[in-house]
């Protein structure tokens, strides 16, 4: 007998018409969630929800989730979280180095970041809203380092890491070296920037990305790119 057969088999009937009702990701969450070993999800720039394309971890009780955003208010929703995993939050800002930083709160604060956005002749073409990012405010924070961020949970568990900080993903890699050099990390989501001129200024680039991550034997599995809009 196969292993799919045997699994299938295996799950009863009442749980497959269950599942039946939902989308395959959550039918493949519902049925390997609850098998996964402990681990820790930190989630960075976690404004407003959590990552919902992580559902495997979200769903697992075994797992520690931590929401990392400095826009306190935009954590409220883990004031009511309904997901199986243990949820704490950081909203401290995270750098390379740690320390005082400027953050740029753009006018929508999702793309707020601590490198200041800056529009160059070759994207003032492609922006189709300015009001996203302007006016922006500078506001003086504190932050500290990914090494930090997972100091006090357990060590001996491993780290998926997801990053969407609108320009310092790489850097946020850079400041734990530790982590690298002790096999903690084992998965990482990131967004990159391709453009040749990047909206926020000094972001590090997608084949800076894939050089960092190679040296330490990680590999690429999957790319999705968000196009630039059009304008009319």
């Amino acid at each position: 007998m196969s292993l799919g057969l045997a699994l299938r088999r295996a799950i009863p009937q009442s749980l497959k018409n269950r599942l039946r009702q939902f989308s395959a990701p959550w039918r493949l969450s519902a049925l390997l969630s609850p098998y996964l070993p402990p681990a820790v999800c930190i989630d960075v720039g976690a404004s407003y929800y959590p990552h919902a394309k992580w559902l495997l971890f979200l769903n697992s009780p075994k797992v520690r989730w931590v929401a990392v955003e400095p826009n306190e208010a935009n954590l409220a929703y883990v004031r009511s979280w309904a997901w199986p995993c243990q949820v704490s939050t950081c909203t401290t800002g995270l750098s390379r180095d740690g320390g005082p930083q400027t953050l740029f709160v753009t006018n929508v604060d999702t793309g707020s970041s601590l490198l200041m956005p800056e529009i160059g002749p070759a994207m003032q073409h492609r922006i189709t809203n300015l009001d996203y990012f302007f006016p922006v405010r500078e506001r003086r924070i504190e932050t500290i380092t990914l090494e930090r961020v997972q100091q006090d949970l357990p060590q001996d568990l491993p780290v998926f890491v997801k990053l969407d900080t609108q320009g310092t993903e790489l850097s946020i890699l850079q400041g734990a070296p530790s982590m690298f050099d002790a096999q903690r990390i084992v998965g990482i989501e990131l967004e990159s920037t391709l453009q040749a001129q990047p909206i926020m200024k000094g972001a590090g680039k997608f084949w800076q990305a894939c050089a960092y991550l190679e040296e330490r034997g990680f590999e690429l599995l999957h790319v999705k790119p968000i196009h630039a809009a059009r304008r009319a």
